[in-house]
């Protein structure tokens, strides 16, 4: 059962894609991204310097999330985006009021980049087990909760952890 199960998470992390943003725009819109589609679970999300993008409704996703140095996101109020891996943000990182951002990785993640955060929505942990880390090692994630002054989270399951 061990081997079949490792054989599993192996397939899936083999499968993982790079969908890389083409242009501004939606999240949304198939046509921004270089694989032709909206990101799903399974991609590695990279947003390269000069472009923006946005996050229109509830329910979007990604593997891993890389913003580059002036690349941003916006999460638009009242809409959510799941990460399943590492958040870095050399760029800009934007959480509006009453929009989630939840973490939830089957595996240890961390936060880095050193970009801006503007955070006043929910940061939501719901990781795979309860031993399962999301390593926090950028100290401008935290500026930027600060900065939302909103101070919201929910914690399901998983550590957090604070360097």
């Amino acid at each position: 059962m061990a081997m079949l199960l490792a054989i599993m998470l192996l397939s899936t992390v083999m499968s993982l894609a790079n969908n890389t943003a083409t242009t501004s725009g939606s999240w949304e819109t198939a046509s921004n991204w270089s694989l032709g589609t909206v990101p799903v679970a399974a991609d590695n999300v990279v947003i390269p310097a000069g472009f923006a993008m946005t996050v229109k409704v509830a329910g979007d996703n990604c593997a891993s999330l890389t913003i580059a140095p002036a690349g941003s996101l916006l999460i638009s109020a009242n809409k959510s985006l799941f990460i399943g891996g590492n958040l870095s943000n050399a760029g800009t990182f934007t959480v509006n009021p009453g929009s989630t951002v939840q973490f939830y990785g089957f595996s240890n993640s961390t936060i880095t980049g050193g970009g801006t955060y503007a955070i006043s929505g929910t940061i939501s942990l719901n990781m795979g087990t309860a031993a399962t880390a999301l390593d926090v090692q950028d100290a401008n994630f935290i500026t930027g909760i600060n900065a939302g002054g909103k101070y919201y989270f929910s914690f399901q399951q998983g550590t957090w952890k604070m360097d």
